[in-house]
């Protein structure tokens, strides 16, 4: 499997309003979520992906479906 960059990306806005809203402290899957974007990039894990192949599961998704 091969490494094709990708960011975890960006929550529309009105569903960032919304969970604010509903959850004002937080929840941990929202601070997981803040937290992986820091945490693991794709450039830290790219040794362990071939050249060329299938692309693989990004390592922050990955991650994230550990925890």
């Amino acid at each position: 499997m091969s490494l094709h960059l990708q960011s975890i990306g960006e929550i529309p806005a009105e569903t960032a309003r919304i969970a604010r809203a509903v959850f004002p402290k937080g929840t941990v899957t929202m601070r997981l979520r803040d937290e992986f974007s820091a945490l693991y990039q794709d450039e830290d894990f790219r040794a362990f992906y071939a050249v060329h192949g299938q692309p693989g599961l990004a390592p922050w998704r990955l991650a994230l479906v550990t925890v």
